[in-house]
């Protein structure tokens, strides 16, 4: 299996665990811009957890670090771009 194909496998296996991601990362990131006083959004918290695995990854390689960064790669991508469809969709309704 490729390193691709077994991301693929740890989210799919991921999302059955611990549910949809969009809910996951709304809520991370009003408890992390409550706590910080700043306004975050979903897609900063995966963001956030990228730079942590790659600050990881430099201490030793664990392909673990590379998986998950492959796979909140694609979660970031995701939230944004759910919340940019939803800023326009807020954008044309004023």
């Amino acid at each position: 299996m490729d390193i691709l194909e077994e991301a693929r496998a740890i989210f799919k296996e991921r999302g059955k665990n611990y549910g949809n991601h969009m809910q996951r990362f709304e809520r991370t990131a009003r408890m992390v811009s409550g706590l910080l006083q700043i306004n975050l959004k979903p897609h900063h918290i995966a963001s956030i957890i990228i730079i942590e695995k790659l600050s990881r990854a430099e201490k030793a390689f664990k392909k673990d670090n590379w998986l998950d960064i492959i796979n909140y790669s694609a979660i970031a991508c995701d939230l944004q771009s759910k919340e940019e469809q939803l800023n326009d969709t807020k954008t044309k309704k004023s």
